[in-house]
């Protein structure tokens, strides 16, 4: 979800010093608080629709009890719109990913888990030696065909640069996991150097 929701360094909860031992620094990171906004804009997506959908109540009604199959899906595709545009503004609301990283004589122990609302449905823990087992890497995905050059001479066209999307992974974990995604590159290495300083 970094693409869309990214981590950001909580710096309130975070500690130089932990709380279990005085030399044991703590860094939390979390997905910012912008889910709150879109879920929020998405629900009055959903408010308008609803009320464009009261006002042409009677056509839809219509529709359902005298039209062919073409009417039912697309009186269908509205009704079902009322329910999905406030689901997915809940979800957002209550979506959470959470990374939090200490270090005690010179081992760094990761915790990252997934969490919607109280409930935890994803969760992995585990040790590292070095920050530098944290790998930037690149994944392409779909090409984007507009990004491809007929001309190998021609300049770059910066608004389709973007190739695939970055990543922040963990690959020497007995199961690779990879911990943020974003679409430029320069934005995951800010994040991999906001926690490679904060431990030195």
């Amino acid at each position: 979800m970094g693409l869309v929701f990214p981590l950001q360094p909580i710096r309130k909860t975070s500690r130089n010093k932990g709380p279990e031992n005085p030399d044991r620094p703590v860094l939390l990171l979390k997905t910012s608080s912008k889910r709150f906004t879109v879920g929020s804009s998405l629900l009055c997506i959903g408010m308008i629709l609803f009320s464009m959908f009261l006002a042409a109540g009677p056509l839809f009604q219509t529709m359902m009890d005298q039209g062919n199959w073409f009417d039912y899906l697309l009186a269908g595709f509205f009704y079902s719109m009322l329910f999905v545009f406030p689901l997915i503004a809940f979800l957002c609301w209550f979506y959470q990913e959470t990374l939090r990283i200490e270090k005690s004589k010179g081992i760094f122990s990761l915790q990252y888990s997934r969490n919607f609302g109280p409930v935890k449905f994803f969760s992995r823990a585990t040790q590292l030696r070095s920050l530098d087992e944290l790998v930037v890497a690149n994944w392409m995905g779909a090409r984007n065909m507009a990004s491809i050059k007929p001309d190998p001479n021609a300049p770059e066209q910066k608004r389709y640069a973007t190739r695939g999307h970055w990543m922040l992974r963990l690959e020497n974990a007995p199961t690779p996991l990879v911990l943020e995604r974003r679409a430029k590159k320069e934005e995951i290495d800010w994040l991999k150097a906001i926690i490679t300083n904060y431990f030195t």
